[in-house]
């Protein structure tokens, strides 16, 4: 879909599910290609704040972050301290 409307899209996964490249383990990652300003993701409930610090960490500066995450992974108060709380 961000395709179809003028993004270049750069789709990596930990498994091969028939799209992008498989293989990649996101939170091993050292930093992202030059050209990339967004990170959009549906991480693994389990390892959510994993994913937002090491996310905030790859960004550049300005960088947009996008989670797809149940509504409640907002209301930890441990959470919070650990991303919000920066």
């Amino acid at each position: 879909m961000l395709e179809r409307h003028g993004h270049e899209v750069i789709s990596t996964d930990l498994y091969d599910y028939g799209y992008g490249d498989s293989g990649i383990d996101f939170l091993r990652a050292s930093e992202m290609p030059p050209q990339c300003t967004c990170i959009l993701t549906n991480p693994p409930y389990k390892y959510a704040v994993d994913f937002v610090l090491h996310a905030l960490r790859l960004l550049p500066e300005k960088g947009h972050l996008y989670m797809f995450l149940r509504i409640q992974f907002l209301e930890g108060q441990e959470r919070r301290s650990k991303i919000f709380d920066i």
